[in-house]
């Protein structure tokens, strides 16, 4: 079967079969593909001709050769989604849904992902490392938190914006500015990454500043949310952004914003893009991109809303920004095996990259058997920093919160190890302390 393309319709060739599952491209206007996957009944004529969507005159189609053709008749045709209002084009790699399970959940679909449910869990307790995760005095500490009173504010208020520029306010929350947009990533700000005050895993590094004292020197445009864990999304903060702020957030996790009723909540499956478009000309492109991991807030909706990493491609200057979010990148055994990698960061790699700043989670990773499938160990990190094409990288997910077992002030020692390893420069995987604000040209203020 061959589509055609005349005059923003597209027309399908006869060949032999009345119906079958089809998969067409639509090209943006940089000729990125971008693969969608429908249904189609074809009708006994030689021709037969479908309106595409409507917002599809935005994209320059072209010919090419179809795939995955199936002789049973199909019994409908589905339009591929595209929501003009928001400019969110649907499109999922491949038209490949696997991370859709039937129950309406998610998984990961790679042999790469081991499953451990609670009886693992429970079977890890006595083997614990306390003692391992105590967290070290303030002056033996490797993380150092700035302080608002050192924090680059002449930058952070005046941004070059030819560049991409971060800054790191501990965990996984960061500020990034590019195109004169600022981003803010997984923003916690709270004590505690629990949904209760009084107990959970508590903060043994403050933030380096309020989100007040944040908000008062500059405007936040964007939030790109990467799952729902409470280390992650954190209710005072999000709310404290309020209505003005747009928000990207994965699959099925929109109705937790509705309960706040903030009005520009984007939804987003893997591979999806957003065309941002500001009044004042800014423009960017933000795609929700694959990654191994899970979500769940409470006891019963384990998998119930997708995770994802972030791209953010800017249309003026052509940086492109990377947030790995929170992600494994094999499952490792108990005898130190371990399985295939996650192929989806060479492919974010080779349909986005090269990317000229990145975030990637570096801690979070023992004991290596249980945390291996969703947290990265700094050796995996360097994997997923050469995977995604990534031309300077920052290390995150470490230094802030104890969550596992590892020593806290390990990941930074590991990461440069394994920079070492991979024959590559520490200076192209860095880490910085809370408050710090870098460069996509490397320079650190």
């Amino acid at each position: 079967m061959r589509l055609f393309v005349i005059d923003e319709r597209v027309t399908f060739k006869r060949c032999g079969v009345f119906g079958g599952n089809f998969e067409y491209s639509l090209n943006d206007y940089r000729g990125n593909g971008v693969n969608v996957k429908n249904t189609c009944v074809l009708s006994t004529k030689d021709n037969h001709t479908v309106e595409p969507p409507s917002a599809v005159e935005k994209y320059r189609l072209r010919l090419f050769q179809c795939s995955s053709v199936s002789a049973k008749p199909a019994l409908s045709f589905e339009k591929q989604q595209v929501n003009v209002a928001s400019n969110v084009l649907r499109a999922s790699s491949k038209g490949n849904k696997a991370h859709h399970l039937p129950n309406g959940r998610f998984t990961n679909p790679w042999p790469s992902f081991t499953e451990h449910g609670l009886f693992d869990f429970l079977k890890l307790l006595p083997q614990w490392d306390r003692k391992g995760s105590k967290v070290p005095m303030e002056s033996e500490r490797t993380v150092k938190v700035l302080g608002r009173e050192n924090m680059n504010w002449s930058k952070i208020k005046q941004p070059d914006t030819s560049i991409i520029q971060a800054t790191w306010l501990g965990h996984a929350s960061f500020l990034i500015q590019m195109e004169g947009v600022n981003i803010f990533c997984d923003p916690v700000f709270e004590q505690r990454c629990s949904p209760m005050s009084f107990m959970g895993p508590a903060r043994f590094t403050p933030p380096a500043c309020t989100l007040a004292e944040l908000r008062a020197e500059i405007k936040i445009d964007v939030c790109i949310i990467s799952h729902n864990h409470y280390d992650h999304l954190e209710t005072t903060s999000i709310a404290a952004l309020g209505p003005d702020v747009q928000f990207f957030v994965p699959l099925k996790n929109k109705a937790w914003f509705d309960n706040y009723k903030l009005p520009h909540v984007y939804e987003l499956d893997w591979w999806d893009k957003h065309e941002l478009k500001f009044a004042d000309g800014r423009m960017l492109e933000i795609v929700c991109t694959p990654c191994q991991h899970f979500s769940g807030r409470g006891l019963h909706d384990r998998m119930s809303t997708l995770w994802a990493g972030w791209a953010v491609l800017g249309q003026k200057h052509g940086k492109h920004f990377y947030f790995g979010g929170d992600t494994g990148y094999r499952s490792v055994s108990a005898d130190g095996s371990s399985s295939s990698t996650c192929p989806v960061f060479k492919e974010i790699g080779t349909e986005l990259g090269p990317f000229d700043l990145s975030c990637i989670p570096i801690g979070a990773y023992s004991p290596r058997p249980f945390m291996s499938p969703v947290h990265l160990a700094p050796e995996d990190s360097v994997e997923v920093h050469k995977d995604v094409k990534s031309q300077f990288s920052v290390g995150m997910h470490w230094g802030t919160f104890v969550l596992t077992d590892e020593p806290v002030n390990e990941p930074p020692q590991r990461l440069r190890k394994a920079m070492d390893a991979a024959g590559l420069s520490h200076d192209d995987f860095v880490t910085v302390a809370i408050g710090e604000t870098v460069t996509s040209n490397r320079v650190k203020e």
